[in-house]
């Protein structure tokens, strides 16, 4: 992840996550992502942010965000973002922008996809 959190930058370490389910077809055409970062570096993020949404053809979007930002609750967010691949969907990307109590964060994401066994 690459953005900001006010005016200070995402910092660039291990400690920032993101992951995502898609979900097509019969089991409803919807999404989850999780994000956690911070500025500092440090274990415990300042966000931990939580995304749903819809899938479409062409990329996935939702306004759907719940979590904490510094200790208080998100007030507002979205997440939107597409696919990348040739013949499959090997990659995401997108935007996102979350707002808090007394501060805002906004940024891009990418994630590779990783098979799972169900």
């Amino acid at each position: 992840m690459l953005g900001q959190i006010g005016n200070s930058a995402i910092a660039l370490d291990g400690n920032n996550i993101f992951s995502a389910e898609l979900k097509f077809g019969t089991a409803g055409n919807t999404f989850t992502a999780n994000a956690q970062f911070g500025t500092h570096g440090i274990s415990i993020p300042e966000v931990n942010a939580n995304f749903a949404g819809t899938l479409t053809a062409a990329g996935f979007s939702g306004n759907t965000v719940s979590g904490t930002f510094n200790g208080n609750a998100i007030e507002t967010g979205s997440i939107d973002g597409k696919y990348y691949g040739s013949s499959e969907l090997k990659s995401i990307g997108g935007t996102f922008n979350i707002n808090g109590t007394s501060d805002n964060a906004s940024g891009v994401f990418k994630a590779k996809k990783v098979f799972t066994t169900p």
